[in-house]
């Protein structure tokens, strides 16, 4: 297996409406995250606004883990 050491420096940082993402892993690697032509990604997000909605992905399962602080 083949293993990629993946620095902050290299990551894609995106604004969403409810903060900011970190793109952590995409499958395949050339996919785009907004053509939505990936089979899985991997990020994390800041949620910095009370109020906001998520990207509409209808053909993904989406999984959410909070990471740190809590969430209303």
């Amino acid at each position: 297996m083949k293993l990629t050491i993946l620095h902050a420096a290299d990551q894609i940082y995106n604004q969403w409406s409810g903060g900011k993402t970190a793109q952590l892993e995409i499958f395949p690697t050339d996919a785009v995250y907004s053509e939505q032509n990936f089979i899985y990604r991997v990020s994390t997000a800041t949620i910095d606004a009370l109020e906001s909605d998520f990207t509409k992905l209808p053909n993904y399962a989406r999984k959410l883990m909070l990471l740190k602080g809590e969430v209303r």
